[in-house]
């Protein structure tokens, strides 16, 4: 069930994001959670004209806007995707659909473009924007080609049927991955 195979990629990535927040959060002195959370909160708010964008642009565009938009914060790119990094695991732990989608988004800016499979799979599922298959297609197929062409994987890296099994699957849920 390719359907099926999907979610359940999905929730592999989410729980290696929690996870990986996690340890990162917990190595943040003089934070408590609630603290990084409400910055985490302020996150998502300051990337929300870009987190909009991305059911209607395309997986070059959005990212470019995100891009556009870190710059103007003065935030060194390293800073801006640790930060990011630490909020998708917590958006993500917190059910936080809008603070996960602008986390995933920056880090696909700062050129972590694998994040973006976790874009692909909120816009098929709908989770925390409008379900938009075409746009799921397009965001699977640039960070599975990203992965596939030796940049890094960041969900189970170990599993090398892992990106063979997720473009499988999108061929024969959302068509021609």
């Amino acid at each position: 069930n390719a359907s099926f195979a999907l979610s359940e990629q999905f929730c592999t990535a989410r729980a290696g994001a929690v996870s990986v927040g996690d340890d990162l959060t917990d190595a943040i002195p003089n934070l408590t959670l609630a603290q990084i959370s409400d910055q985490c909160q302020s996150f998502a708010g300051a990337v929300s004209a870009q987190t909009a964008l991305i059911g209607s642009l395309t997986p070059t565009q959005v990212p470019q806007a995100a891009q556009g938009f870190a710059a103007t914060t003065g935030i060194p790119q390293p800073e801006m995707a640790a930060t990011a990094r630490v909020c998708l695991g917590v958006g993500y732990a917190n059910d936080n659909m809008e603070m996960a989608l602008g986390s995933a988004l920056m880090l696909v800016a700062a050129g972590e473009t694998a994040y973006g499979e976790l874009l692909g799979h909120h816009l098929r599922e709908g989770f925390g924007v409008s379900e938009n298959t075409n746009r799921a297609q397009a965001w699977y197929n640039v960070s599975l080609a990203s992965v596939e062409a030796g940049g890094p994987a960041v969900f189970s890296p170990t599993d090398a049927g892992r990106i063979p099994l997720i473009r499988q699957a999108v061929a024969m849920t959302l068509g021609n991955g």
